[in-house]
């Protein structure tokens, strides 16, 4: 049985995470694909919006999705394919679970944002699971 303690290689694996996180989905949501989620985001709110915002909520999400990825690939990858494998569906299951809930409860939270959302999250996923192998050490010779 794996035992697993806050070690410092843990904390490398977070850090890389949210690092790249944080980086990638800034690009993403403004620099790539901003006027689409401005649209998106302005049409469910009902008003126009001047910018995008970066509420606590986000970091706090990006926090926690640092945490968890780093523990569920130091537990199951020691390699650079099982970590980009695993970290994709990781990426897939935390991206289905949003966007298909607020699809179900949000009527304007259409398929389009539903469907480029959870390609975005296997992409992040699979990202963030190499970078964690990587930060940590896990990759065998």
């Amino acid at each position: 049985m794996l035992h697993m303690t806050f070690t410092s290689s843990f904390f490398k694996g977070a850090v890389a995470a949210l690092i790249l996180f944080l980086v990638s989905d800034f690009v993403w949501h403004t620099m790539l694909l901003g006027n689409f989620y401005m649209a998106k985001i302005e049409a469910i709110n009902g008003g126009a919006m001047t910018e995008m915002t970066f509420p606590p909520s986000i970091l706090l999400f990006h926090i926690i999705a640092a945490l968890v990825s780093t523990y569920f690939v130091m537990r199951t990858a020691h390699s650079f394919g099982e970590g980009a494998k695993n970290g994709a569906f990781l990426g897939l299951f935390v991206s289905a679970g949003i966007n298909l809930v607020n699809n179900a409860l949000l009527t304007k939270w259409d398929t389009t944002i539903v469907a480029v959302d959870m390609l975005w999250g296997i992409v992040t996923g699979l990202l963030a699971g190499m970078v964690i192998v990587w930060a940590t050490g896990r990759a065998k010779a």
